[in-house]
């Protein structure tokens, strides 16, 4: 059964009520995986197909995996914890 509710919810964040979110759910909208499973379980499904791609060249899942683990890291480094808030400004 999928969890209506995060187990810890962010102060600041507005969450959809239970009506909202049943309906996207229902509509196949929302599965029954985080965010972080979705992207890793395709990232070691697909590792060497494109994540990625844009003027600059493509970057594959088993990179782009690398990459977002050595942010993280270095979030960790910096003092960041988890559920600390990050705001990433990225042109498009």
């Amino acid at each position: 059964m999928l969890k209506l509710r995060p187990t810890i919810e962010i102060p600041g964040v507005v969450y959809p009520n239970e009506s909202e979110l049943l309906g996207y759910i229902n509509a196949g909208l929302i599965g029954d995986k985080s965010l972080i499973e979705a992207m890793i379980e395709t990232h070691d499904q697909f590792p060497k197909n494109p994540a990625l791609v844009g003027p600059e060249g493509v970057i594959t899942h088993s990179e782009l995996d690398d990459i977002t683990n050595r942010i993280a890291c270095s979030f960790w480094d910096l003092g960041l914890k988890p559920l600390d808030r990050v705001v990433f400004q990225i042109p498009n």
